[in-house]
């Protein structure tokens, strides 16, 4: 799946709350891969890196961040107290400003 693609499938303010978890996959782990055979099954963009990967789905309620790993999830919600968390993925409110930071630091530790 293009990023263009998946971007076309979701309104505009929900273009604009994951662009910049989009922008800084692409600017900070440019060797991550989009890897259209894995996300056209799930129809959310995944970045693959080796054997890692990171996530993006929109749902009707909220937006969720997928990872390989727990330990992305555990720093989220360190440094954040307005997510819902599971095993390895978090789920943001489209009602509140997204914490960038904390999503941020779960990408790096995902991709690490």
């Amino acid at each position: 799946m293009k990023i263009d693609y998946f971007l076309n499938l979701i309104d505009k303010q929900t273009q604009e709350m994951v662009f910049p978890i989009i922008n800084y996959i692409s600017i900070n782990y440019p060797q991550a891969i989009l890897n259209d055979e894995y996300s056209i099954k799930s129809k959310i963009p995944t970045w693959r890196l080796d054997d890692k990967f990171v996530a993006i789905g929109c749902r009707e309620h909220y937006i969720s961040i997928y990872f390989d790993s727990a330990n992305a999830v555990e720093i989220i919600c360190a440094n954040t107290i307005y997510c819902r968390a599971q095993k390895s993925c978090v789920n943001f409110s489209y009602r509140r400003q997204l914490p960038y930071d904390a999503i941020y630091k779960g990408i790096d530790a995902a991709f690490r």
